[in-house]
């Protein structure tokens, strides 16, 4: 007769040490991976819910500590969204929502900054324009952290009516009263130009956006477009998906995106060889980054934001363009005669795009040979939002006036012109007398120039 090994008693014994020892090594393996910051949140968390003695929200709590981490990542590409703010982005993020008809960004601390405005909307009819600032919605201010509230603040049921405080261009504020209504948004704008370019406007890369371009580009060639021109100004974003399949579609056989993430593993995303064989260009915003002050003036963020727009990206797009350009074809670098010397309470950004212009004048000489031609375009002050940009510091008055300012289309336009010739184009005589004037007089009587008219 065999004897038992193990009594019931000493089995369970044996299971319940076992399912300690998991638990405790799960435990561990949590407490470590959360670290000493999330250990603080659950204890905080913790203490809340068992030592106050008020009424509160929890899920409102929970919130607020996460959008108060999130914030203080310092990234403003990163921000919180509560169940229902996400829920309300996904609404619209499908092209189809109740609004007002307005494409707005966060780059304005007074509020959200309108890149444009949706024909036939409420907001037109209420005679919003694009470069205006919604600074507050129903008596809400959206200056600061606020203004990432803005949207959803806007958005409502339809038929009801949103009061919003806007800023315009010329700094005049007035109140506008606008009917939310059910809208539905076309993603591409395409009609044929003359010279048979077609063209093709690209407002996000939402829902149904890559299948639309698609049908827009076929359209146009059955028109007999012999060029395509992409419209990319004022793009609201959107999905990678959607973005990665139009690339496809237009691009031949090759990576088109590559993707790689913290622990520093890489995806990349290939097209496949059919494509749209058609010359063909992109439209962009013009992007440079400026701010007024002296070095007490300036966040240690802000002068390494300025040195990373101005002159890292700059260079690294001039860079992942001039392998596919050809003979004829032209770049310009967008500087500024800020560039000619240095500038006391303008000094960070006058030296990117010193450093700009030297780089666009050597690399005029480097692609000589491939019958590129590189202007660098340094034109005085441009009447653009650029100014009350560059106020955004603790002295944002260090430059009190912009004399001799230029319409931005004047300078397009001579620069285009100019730089079929010209290796630096000032695009006007002030610039012009600026340039001639830093090549023969000492820069500290320039600099002391220079003082006196930024304080008149």
């Amino acid at each position: 007769m065999r004897k038992k090994r193990f009594s019931l008693a000493q089995l369970l014994l044996a299971i319940a040490l076992t399912a300690a020892a998991v638990l405790g090594c799960g435990l561990l393996a949590v407490r470590a991976w959360m670290g000493e910051g999330g250990r603080s949140l659950v204890e905080g968390l913790r203490l809340v819910n068992t030592l106050f003695v008020g009424e509160y929200d929890e899920t409102e709590v929970v919130d607020a500590a996460l959008e108060g981490m999130v914030s203080r990542l310092g990234d403003r590409w990163s921000y919180y969204l509560t169940a229902e703010e996400l829920e309300a982005q996904n609404q619209r993020r499908t092209n189809q929502y109740v609004g007002v008809g307005i494409t707005v960004n966060y780059t304005r601390e007074e509020g959200l900054y309108i890149l444009g405005v949706e024909t036939g909307g409420p907001a037109e009819a209420a005679g919003l324009e694009a470069g205006e600032v919604i600074t507050a919605v129903d008596g809400v201010s959206l200056a600061g952290e606020s203004r990432y509230e803005g949207a959803n603040l806007i958005q409502g049921e339809a038929g009801t009516t949103v009061t919003l405080e806007v800023l315009g261009e010329d700094g005049a504020a007035r109140t506008v009263e606008v009917e939310r209504a059910e809208l539905e948004t076309d993603p591409v704008e395409s009609r044929m130009l003359e010279g048979k370019v077609g063209y093709v406007r690209l407002l996000n890369f939402y829902d149904h956006s890559a299948q639309r371009l698609e049908e827009a580009v076929t359209q146009l060639r059955e028109q007999g477009a012999e060029a395509l021109v992409f419209d990319m100004r004022n793009n609201g974003g959107g999905y990678l998906s959607q973005l990665t399949d139009m690339l496809d579609f237009l691009l031949p056989e090759g990576p088109i995106f590559i993707s790689r993430d913290r622990a520093g593993h890489e995806e990349i995303t290939n097209s496949d060889a059919d494509c749209v064989e058609l010359p063909m260009a992109v439209l962009v915003n013009a992007a440079g980054f400026g701010k007024f002050g002296t070095c007490a003036d300036l966040t240690l963020q802000e002068t390494c934001d300025m040195i990373d727009l101005n002159c890292r990206a700059a260079a690294a797009l001039t860079a992942a363009v001039l392998p596919y350009m050809g003979r004829g074809s032209r770049v310009l670098e967008i500087c500024s005669s800020a560039a000619f010397q240095p500038l006391p309470g303008f000094n960070v950004y006058a030296a990117t795009k010193a450093f700009l212009l030297r780089y666009s004048r050597a690399l005029r000489w480097e692609a000589a040979p491939r019958g590129i031609r590189v202007t660098a375009v340094c034109p005085g002050w441009i009447r653009t939002d650029f100014m009350d940009v560059a106020r955004d510091t603790k002295n944002g008055r260090t430059v009190r006036s912009f004399p001799f300012a230029q319409r931005p289309e004047t300078v397009a336009r001579r620069a285009l012109r100019n730089s079929r010739l010209l290796a630096v184009t000032t695009c006007g005589l002030p610039a012009l007398v600026q340039r001639v004037a830093s090549k023969f007089l000492p820069h500290c009587f320039i600099m002391a120039c220079w003082e006196g008219l930024r304080r008149a």
